[in-house]
């Protein structure tokens, strides 16, 4: 596991980008419902009630309520027993997240997390819970956590009610507290849902529905979404590419036209982009980098979906996919050393630590307009290739 530690000096990313980072992110990633906080922390507490409720509690007949019917059948067991397995299996991933890091550990944040996770995979059981999903929701945790407890800017809660990663029980879901600042400890857990349900974006079905909408002219356009969900999503046809296979191709197409010779390197020695960029796009580069330097390229991808000028939401995921290009020919030196297949793959699956993560990020932007003309079959503007 990379140290929890950034390799660039702290004054310096404070100077950069400020203290309350993931106001920045909630912003540029639209994560809050009609730009209200209290509102988006109301449906959270009530996606929870209406997907982990106690069936003992229902006051349906026991015709209905049953916990003996089939498991096909829309009873309130059903949903019991379905939420119980998510969240078993949410569980054993968080189990050995971060190993040996006191924060994570805690248990508040642990069922925070697994809160979170269970409850967006119960909304949107088309795709559900998929491994490596809690990387992306623990470092929005984490960082949320951290601005709450700053306690700096406005609207911020200097009066935090709850000290997360120190153990115990999380705040209760409810009551929600209209006025309660835009940074506050109690609603770390609602905030995290949020952002980490804006960072997914919708799911294919979803995205169908919005374009179906768009079509008839119904008020649904509203701003873009980054759709890291379509990584995660299996192919449409079986047989088919999935996006993320898709996303991997677009990749080497991209590092063919600005280093032709690492490209043909990687391709006579056998290595598939799948073997490495999967796991990049997949858990957005946070399983590469120290923490503040992964969460650094989070601040780019932000940017770039705030910057979105089609509305698709694919500004922030060609800015990912020229992300992983950019790592690519930072280690090219090593690629065209190394000996053999295993040699390229271990430099890619344990990427060095970069002396300062803004080069990459920089590089990344000037590359982004390349994976958007192969995204839509264009030739590739010169100026990238220069």
């Amino acid at each position: 596991a990379r140290p929890r530690r950034s390799t660039r000096p702290e004054a310096r990313r404070r100077a950069a980008m400020g203290t309350l980072r993931t106001e920045r992110w909630a912003s540029n990633l639209r994560a809050f419902a009609s730009g209200s906080v209290a509102k988006s922390r109301e449906r959270y507490a009530s996606i929870r009630e209406d997907h982990e409720c106690d069936p003992r509690d229902d006051a349906h007949s026991p015709s209905v309520n049953n916990p003996l019917m089939p498991a096909s059948e829309e009873t309130p067991w059903a949903k019991h027993f379905k939420a119980r397995e998510v969240r078993d299996l949410v569980a054993k991933d968080l189990e050995r997240l971060h190993p040996g890091e006191a924060f994570y550990n805690a248990k508040d944040v642990q069922a925070a997390l697994c809160n979170v996770l269970t409850a967006w995979a119960l909304v949107n059981p088309e795709v559900g819970y998929r491994q490596g999903m809690h990387e992306l929701a623990s470092l929005i945790f984490f960082y949320r956590a951290s601005d709450a407890a700053a306690g700096t800017g406005t609207g911020t809660d200097a009066g935090a009610t709850h000290a997360w990663g120190e153990g115990g029980d999380p705040p209760p879901m409810r009551p929600i507290d209209a006025n309660a600042p835009a940074l506050s400890s109690t609603y770390v857990e609602h905030d995290t849902y949020a952002m980490f349900d804006a960072f997914l974006g919708p799911t294919r079905d979803a995205r169908r529905r919005r374009a179906n909408a768009n079509e008839r002219g119904d008020d649904a356009t509203g701003p873009p979404f980054v759709n890291v969900v379509a990584y995660y999503e299996d192919a449409e046809r079986r047989g088919g590419a999935s996006e993320v296979q898709r996303a991997c191709d677009r990749v080497f197409a991209v590092l063919d036209e600005i280093d032709a010779s690492t490209s043909e390197r990687m391709r006579a020695l056998g290595v598939e982009p799948q073997l490495f960029c999967l796991r990049w796009l997949r858990l957005a580069f946070t399983r590469e980098f120290h923490l503040d330097d992964a969460a650094r390229v989070w601040d780019a991808i932000a940017d770039a979906n705030a910057g979105d000028d089609r509305g698709d939401g694919h500004a922030a995921m060609d800015f990912m996919e020229a992300f992983a290009v950019s790592m690519i020919v930072f280690v090219r030196g090593d690629v065209a050393d190394a000996e053999d297949f295993g040699g390229v793959v271990k430099r890619l699956q344990k990427f060095p630590p970069a002396c300062d993560i803004d080069v990459l990020v920089s590089r990344a932007g000037v590359i982004a307009p390349a994976v958007k003309a192969v995204r839509e079959g264009k030739d590739v503007p010169t100026e990238v290739l220069a």
